[in-house]
């Protein structure tokens, strides 16, 4: 996979609404238009996050809702996220990802499917040039594939 951290252009814009994400926190209003991206347009393979509090590993508030769209389809990710160490002598980085929920019609193999998720948010952390030393995935949830997303 070739991730890459992009500014969405107006077309981008478009695509993600054509979705009709809905904010995961509190209302049922649509979802904000994120300004960027992680993309890997060669392989359609897009990853936005619509929100949430999911740092420090604090269950006593709400993950971080991701959307991974791969060739149209919406994947729903769910994670907490932490970090430890500074700039100046590193940052090591790390992510438990609690859901990965698929529509089945998207027929994919599972692990070709959590290898894509731990690539791109690895470019998502690599995204601003902070000194990130690693990226740990303590738990990655095994991928749920559903009819009714």
């Amino acid at each position: 996979m070739a991730f890459v951290n992009e500014e969405l252009n107006e077309q981008d814009k478009a695509f993600i609404a054509s979705f009709n994400f809905i904010q995961p926190i509190g209302t049922k209003n649509p979802a904000d238009i994120p300004e960027n991206w992680i993309s890997d347009r060669e392989n359609e393979i897009f990853l936005i996050c619509l929100g949430g509090q999911g740092y420090a590993f604090n269950k006593e508030f709400p993950p971080d809702f991701w959307r991974l769209i791969w060739k149209g389809f919406p994947i729903k990710i769910e994670t907490f996220n932490s970090a430890t160490g500074n700039n100046t002598i590193g940052i090591k980085s790390i992510w438990n990802i609690d859901q990965i929920a698929v529509p089945r019609a998207l027929n994919i193999e599972s692990k070709l499917l959590v290898e894509t998720v731990k690539d791109a948010f690895d470019t998502y952390e690599r995204r601003r040039n902070r000194n990130i030393i690693s990226v740990e995935f303590v738990k990655i949830a095994t991928p749920c594939f559903r009819e009714d997303l």
